[in-house]
């Protein structure tokens, strides 16, 4: 089963912590994570800098998991998508789409 995690909330030790955890937790379950969408405060995970967040973007790469973040939130927030570097993609409702389309299920935290 194919797996979107979306994300809204502002991306704190704990937050990152919780995804390291879902995504074992969906690994050992024998699903596939398609993606992380960035929305809102969480697009400041690009900008993030700290132990945890290095092993999510770690993590991301080594299973070649895109990171997307929603543009308009991006700009919100400050952030040029102009900026982004791997595995962040700067991305939009269409992408989110898309993503949708092709999942059995999606997990919002």
């Amino acid at each position: 089963m194919q797996v979107l995690l979306l994300l809204r909330r502002p991306p704190t030790d704990a937050v990152l912590c919780l995804i390291m955890q879902m995504l074992a937790a969906l690994s050992a379950q024998g699903q596939s994570v398609v993606g992380i969408f960035l929305f809102g405060p969480a697009v400041s995970l690009v900008q993030t800098k700290s132990t945890l967040q290095a092993k999510l973007v770690a993590l991301a790469q080594a299973q070649h998991l895109p990171v997307y973040c929603c543009g308009r939130a991006a700009g919100e927030h400050g952030i040029d998508v102009n900026t982004l570097e791997d595995p962040f993609i700067p991305a939009g409702y269409f992408q989110l789409l898309h993503e949708l389309k092709r999942c059995a299920r999606v997990v919002e935290l």
